[in-house]
């Protein structure tokens, strides 16, 4: 064999391994390169993915995941965003009958509500009481009322408390003195509140009025009672707070009156004097 043919020989089998090195250990890149997946197309073994800096695995075929559902709408200004909440199904009112309803929509102006408030989930009572208060055998209508006016930003119509006595044939309006709230408030879970009633509270054997009212709840409400000397109304407790006790001590015993706010834990106590009801010291 001469010296040519054993050089030529010797280029193929060099060109031969150089082929198959290429063949066997070069990367061929498929049609999933958009997806980032690089594959071997001869190798015995499939590789592994590269952890990256976080230490996991990237997705070989990642999903389009759905955008996230928009924000609720923005509050006022800007603010918390506006969560509405189901109105509270009607409540049955209760404690007082048609005809005493009608009696005292005759006296009333055109307008004017009478106050409701809650006692449970379920049912509401009415402002309202027919209580003989001066002795004479004849009970006077004591009702609380909403004014009849329309509420502005700068005005808003409180609650009033009526006292209507009967001479005989006709209704006629005797006292009406102003509130200090426009709704009649009452926190059902305070079984010994007192939010609209008629009794002795004074010891005196005498009926009182105690009406509790609020301008809204986040602030507490104000709870007011008066006496009745025959002419006018005379109030003679106003306490504040947004949990309220009306404690009767018995026959011939003033009752006491405790209070407390919300976010406190002291409990404000209230005994009558004489003439009001005074803070305990």
């Amino acid at each position: 064999m001469n010296m040519k043919k054993i050089t030529g020989i010797a280029v193929l089998v060099f060109l031969v391994g150089v082929a198959a090195f290429l063949w066997y250990d070069y990367p061929v890149i498929t049609q999933n390169e958009h997806a980032g997946s690089t594959l071997h197309a001869h190798s015995a073994k499939p590789t592994q993915e590269e952890p990256d800096k976080s230490g996991l695995l990237p997705l070989s075929n990642p999903q389009q995941q759905p955008p996230p559902p928009p924000p609720p709408p923005a509050g006022p200004y800007g603010g918390e965003p506006i969560v509405k909440f189901p109105p509270e199904p009607p409540r049955t009112l209760v404690g007082v009958t048609e005809e005493g309803l009608s009696r005292v929509k005759q006296v009333m102006a055109t307008g004017e509500e009478i106050a409701r408030y809650p006692i449970d989930n379920s049912y509401e009572r009415a402002a309202l009481s027919f209580t003989d208060l001066d002795g004479d055998g004849k009970p006077e209508m004591i009702f609380v009322h909403s004014a009849g006016e329309t509420a502005t930003t700068s005005h808003i119509p409180l609650l009033r408390l009526d006292l209507v006595t009967n001479n005989g044939e006709n209704a006629t309006k005797r006292v009406s003195v102003q509130l200090l709230g426009t709704y009649v408030y009452n926190n059902i879970y305070d079984h010994a509140g007192a939010p609209f009633a008629v009794r002795d509270i004074t010891g005196d054997g005498r009926p009182e009025i105690i009406v509790t009212s609020a301008l809204g709840a986040s602030i507490g409400a104000t709870l007011q009672a008066f006496s009745f000397n025959g002419e006018s109304l005379i109030e003679i407790a106003r306490i504040e707070g947004h949990h309220f006790e009306l404690i009767n001590r018995g026959i011939g015993r003033a009752a006491v009156i405790r209070s407390r706010w919300k976010d406190e834990e002291t409990v404000h106590t209230f005994a009558w004097n004489g003439k009001e009801f005074q803070a305990a010291k």
